[in-house]
């Protein structure tokens, strides 16, 4: 089940989650960047409590802007110890996953992946079934309009809410529905946000993505705004 995390000027936290086949496990998350924190001696100041490891990675991610990618098989009922106070980004991750049996490996300047940690030799890779290929790369795509959408313009309106939308695209890359599964407490709004995602448009798929995807909207606590 990839998972996407999406910012706009630190007034919503975008949360996209795709159902996807039991072959494609893996989970992305995808947060705005504003520069390469991971290999910098940059100290933020962090406030994620002990809980699980996975909602403290999504905290984490709130508060550095990095990507995370990971099979959420891997932290399933793993605990974090937490990380409060001054650290680099690299130093509170580690703070994070101490004890989690992972490793963290940098697959660019924004991003990282969480393996197993091992002393043996890894396997060599298993080759990537064309159609989780296909899958990944409309996933992708399905990010980035959403991304350049929130990021660089003012498609959705500003505030502090939190909403529960359920889409469906159609192979040209409409919205061919919209359910509204969590509303808010304006109506003026909601019909506001639903007219602004009704309007987007997506790179068109000779072939499938398993649906519905799922979009929750919630206050995201960071100053931080989008990369141009």
């Amino acid at each position: 089940m990839p998972t996407l995390l999406l910012t706009r000027h630190g007034c919503a936290l975008l949360y996209v989650s795709f159902m996807l086949l039991s072959w494609c496990s893996a989970a992305v998350t995808l947060a705005s960047e504003q520069q390469s924190l991971h290999r910098g001696q940059t100290l933020l100041e962090f406030d994620i409590p002990a809980q699980p490891l996975e909602t403290a990675l999504q905290e984490y991610t709130e508060v550095t802007g990095l990507n995370v990618l990971l099979d959420r098989s891997l932290i399933a009922d793993q605990h974090s110890p937490g990380a409060q106070g001054s650290f680099t980004a690299q130093q509170a991750l580690q703070q994070l996953i101490v004890h989690s049996g992972l490793d963290a490996q940098y697959a660019s300047s924004r991003t990282f992946t969480l393996r197993p940690r091992t002393q043996q030799q890894p396997k060599p890779a298993q080759p990537v079934p064309p159609v989780a290929l296909h899958v990944s790369q409309r996933v992708t795509a399905f990010q980035r309009t959403l991304e350049r959408a929130i990021c660089h313009s003012d498609v959705l309106p500003e505030g502090n809410y939190r909403m529960l939308i359920q889409a469906w695209l159609s192979p040209q890359g409409s919205v061919d529905a919209l359910r509204l599964v969590k509303q808010t407490d304006d109506s003026q709004r909601d019909k506001q946000v639903l007219d602004a995602l009704r309007s987007l448009t997506f790179p068109a798929s000779s072939g499938s993505m398993p649906q519905p995807i799922t979009l929750l909207l919630l206050p995201a606590n960071i100053s931080n705004g989008c990369s141009a």
